[in-house]
């Protein structure tokens, strides 16, 4: 049995949003390709480039441009930034400046769909689960492999200024060997499988992990150093809960489905007397 190492995709994508969120003036980074910067202030720019009765349809809040540590945790708020809708909207109102920073947003829009294949896709096609071996997304995970080598090489001046016009080398490796792998899983899966099945990539991820040492930390309240006695305290309640209600205040939006019934919030029959 091979061994495929993946990243967490969501994670790979904050990253690569954080990055962006230091390629400005003054900032760690200043993220260029093709002598065109990605900039943090093109995003932050988004906004205003809709008209008033097209607002509704952009998700975009104050909170996603802060740069407290909560809006850099967010998976959903980098998901919302790096989107078709703001790439396409870059594209169309941005100008030749903005042109470098819309393909990016692109990309990993892209990238983060291949990611997350499920059934209930939507309608969008790059969603749609993978049956084939054949399946043209899978060509263009090499394809996607192949811009950012191709961005990497096209770098110029010491090795410093290079690492400052790029992304990080963490998200650079990781985004190369979780797309490798994705490719390989797929293909032997299928390959190895009954016909008619199909693979959903949504399920390669670590939100069920996030999700449950989220819940450890929500019954633990303020304290950060339980011993072996506490955690298992804080393991018989998260049992008791059954994982009823979702985790608020994580940086996943984690819902495990109820097994056992539909779950009402109706009183109790009181007892008589």
């Amino acid at each position: 049995m091979p061994i495929y190492l993946i990243s967490d995709p969501p994670h790979l994508l904050k990253t690569a949003c954080n990055c962006v969120r230091s390629s400005r003036s003054g900032g760690a980074r200043m993220m260029m390709y093709n002598q065109h910067f990605i900039l943090w202030e093109h995003f932050c720019h988004v906004p205003y480039l809709f008209e008033s009765s097209e607002l509704r349809s952009c998700k975009l809040t104050d909170s996603h441009f802060s740069h407290k540590s909560y809006a850099k945790m967010r998976v959903c708020y980098a998901a919302q930034l790096l989107s078709g809708t703001v790439s396409s909207l870059m594209k169309s109102r941005g100008g030749e400046e903005m042109k470098m920073s819309a393909w990016f947003a692109g990309l990993m829009n892209k990238w983060f769909d291949l990611m997350n294949t499920r059934l209930n896709y939507l309608y969008i096609p790059d969603l749609k689960p993978y049956t084939t071996i054949d399946d043209p997304r899978l060509k263009w995970l090499n394809t996607f492999l192949s811009e950012l080598k191709q961005w990497k090489s096209s770098l110029t001046g010491s090795v410093s200024e290079q690492s400052k016009q790029f992304l990080s080398h963490q998200t650079y490796d990781g985004l190369v060997s979780t797309s490798m792998a994705i490719v390989e899983l797929v293909k032997f899966l299928l390959e190895n499988s009954p016909e008619g099945s199909y693979v959903l990539t949504k399920r390669l991820n670590q939100d069920p992990l996030e999700a449950y040492f989220g819940h450890m930390r929500q019954t633990g309240r303020r304290n950060e150093v339980p011993d072996i006695h506490q955690y298992a305290q804080f393991e018989n309640v998260i049992m008791c809960k059954k994982n009823i209600k979702s985790l608020k205040g994580s940086n996943v939006n984690h819902v495990i489905d109820w097994k056992h019934g539909d779950v009402c919030d109706d009183p109790m029959p009181k007892r008589k007397k």
